[in-house]
């Protein structure tokens, strides 16, 4: 399904299964790459002739210079290593007003708008060798540039406010949404039509939606942290693997890999990690099952139980 509902999702499927492949033996190598090359396959009937037939429009292609518009765009602003003739050529593809006045650390919307789509497709070589050149240079802006706009995604006192920064400079329409918090916007937009059959319900979590206070309380407030539940699925995986629950593992690095997927984004927002946290019970069922093991050809016995300790697990044999 993540191939259908993310448009990253293809390529989520296609590096967790090639580190997946390198696990597998022989015989089981096969019989998964005949998985792959079917999944593959439905996935370009869906994006082929599904697409076509529903007039579905191809996502934007902006989105995917997120990271080196935001890195030489934060080099530009930060007074960074730029020759003259660099320059030029930046403000060919990233208008020199729109440096100035709209660039966001904590959200790459407003530089992926700018971007001159027309000159970067006529030269595309040209400007990536600009992107090296000027990172070569100016390497520890663009490290700090990557950490900045996904500091939501991995430092668990942050709070998620890409919008919010960047709204409460310039104002727009959607402003009052994101006044104090970028953590849900509580929107529908057309054609959908928000009628809620618990009125009282939704009212509260708006209101919590709307103000960052959930994200300042002391000890609750990790409880709504990205950054927190991430670095508790990394440390459930690496416990898994050093336990040699190398299944449970894989199943947590599924989850890992969707969620890096979300670092090269334009903003770090909850919708697009919410895996963290309706995965938490996975995480936890994975970190007290007990591994699969095989008995018989054709019979896989799972003992899926709390660890109670080596007394109990002698009692037990």
């Amino acid at each position: 399904m993540v191939i259908i509902l993310r448009n990253t999702g293809i390529y989520i499927f296609l590096l967790y299964s090639v580190i997946f492949l390198c696990s597998l033996n022989r015989h089981k190598r096969k019989l998964f790459l005949k998985f792959m090359m079917f999944t593959l396959a439905l996935w370009l009937l869906y994006v082929g002739p599904f697409y076509q037939y529903l007039h579905v429009e191809p996502a934007d292609k902006r989105v995917m210079f997120s990271i080196p518009v935001q890195q030489m765009a934060k080099v530009y602003n930060q007074g960074g290593d730029l020759l003259s003739d660099e320059k030029k050529m930046l403000f060919e593809i990233l208008p020199q007003e729109r440096l100035e006045y709209n660039y966001e650390p904590r959200l790459a919307d407003p530089m992926n708008g700018a971007l001159q789509m027309e000159a970067l497709s006529d030269a595309p070589l040209k400007y990536i060798n600009l992107w090296l050149r000027i990172g070569i240079k100016n390497p520890v802006l663009y490290i700090s540039s990557i950490l900045e706009n996904t500091i939501a995604y991995w430092y668990p006192c942050s709070l998620v406010d890409g919008y919010t920064r960047y709204y409460r400079k310039h104002r727009p329409i959607e402003y009052e949404l994101y006044r104090e918090s970028s953590y849900f916007a509580p929107i529908t937009e057309p054609p959908g039509r928000r009628k809620s059959k618990i009125p009282v319900l939704e009212s509260v979590i708006m209101e919590l939606m709307l103000t960052n206070l959930p994200q300042k309380i002391p000890v609750i407030s990790m409880l709504f942290s990205p950054g927190m539940m991430l670095w508790i699925l990394i440390g459930s995986m690496g416990y898994c693997l050093r336990q040699k629950k190398r299944d449970k593992g894989f199943v947590l690095l599924f989850m890992l890999v969707i969620v890096l997927a979300c670092f090269v984004g334009s903003v770090a927002l909850i919708r697009y990690c919410l895996i963290l946290f309706y995965g938490f019970p996975v995480i936890f069922a994975c970190l007290t099952a007990r591994s699969c093991e095989l008995q018989a050809p054709g019979s896989v016995s799972c003992l899926v139980s709390v660890n109670m300790g080596e007394e109990n697990d002698e009692k037990l044999g």
